[in-house]
């Protein structure tokens, strides 16, 4: 007679075959669900990174654009020499107001341009795209009473993170 392998041998058998493919295939799991993670996490660093090298391109050509309009820019040079009785300087800002919303559409329409001189208590603005009226008059008001209040270093040509109602804006003056 030969005896035959009991149920109970054969299960523990089985088990013992079981766990290691069963161990080897959870450490693959965990492996590949590491690296599918390290991969995503590199690929939204880099995608962070692009961004950011956008946004940088971006402040630099509007630093460009502010500094040469500020600095070669004939209505802006009238509406500084002006004394404040003469109005001819409304013209002046009326012309420069109309070439910043122009040159605006082909720089970058995401920008509002705010142009304040407190000597003449003039101001003009040439709206960005990417604000609603109400908000960007808000940015606008508290950063014209920042100016007034002397809390800005006109010689300091970086970006000033600015919070308006719990929104961010970079602002520069």
């Amino acid at each position: 007679l030969s005896k035959r392998p009991s149920l109970l041998k054969i299960l523990r058998l089985v088990i013992a075959l079981l766990v290691p493919v069963l161990i080897l295939l959870i450490l693959s799991f965990l492996y590949g669900y590491r690296r599918s993670a390290e991969a995503v996490s590199n690929r939204i660093d880099s995608m962070f990174a692009y961004q950011m090298e956008q946004v940088d391109a971006s402040f630099d050509q509007i630093n460009g654009y502010l500094t040469d309009t500020l600095l070669t820019n004939r209505y802006v040079e009238e509406i500084r020499l002006a004394e404040p009785e003469d109005i001819g300087y409304y013209r002046s800002a009326r012309n420069l107001c109309s070439e910043v919303a122009t040159l605006q559409s082909f720089i970058n329409s995401g920008y509002t341009f705010y142009f304040y001189t407190p000597r003449l208590n003039l101001s003009f603005r040439s709206s960005g795209a990417s604000e609603g009226y109400m908000t960007d008059y808000k940015v606008v008001d508290a950063v014209t009473a920042d100016i007034d209040d002397g809390r800005y270093n006109y010689n300091d040509t970086r970006w000033q993170y600015y919070d308006v109602d719990g929104i961010g804006y970079m602002v520069q003056v």
